[in-house]
């Protein structure tokens, strides 16, 4: 039988790592602005929050889905 148990640690990981980047962002207590060569800037705090919503939600998902295969 197959264990996924690295795996699942490494998305546990990824998904830590993004809330790290994530949650300052959410409560806007870090601001973080985009500026392209020759652009304008923009900031990202909404541009990027729905993003990070999903990618969190997306790890979440794979996360029960292996555990669910390793029970």
């Amino acid at each position: 039988m197959a264990t996924y148990d690295a795996i699942i640690e490494e998305l546990k990981q990824a998904q830590a790592d993004l809330l790290k980047i994530w949650e300052p962002l959410r409560m806007r207590q870090a601001r973080v602005t985009r500026h392209p060569p020759g652009g304008t800037p923009s900031d990202i705090t909404d541009d990027h929050e729905a993003g990070f919503r999903r990618a969190s939600d997306a790890l979440n998902k794979a996360i029960r889905a292996l555990q669910n295969l390793d029970a």
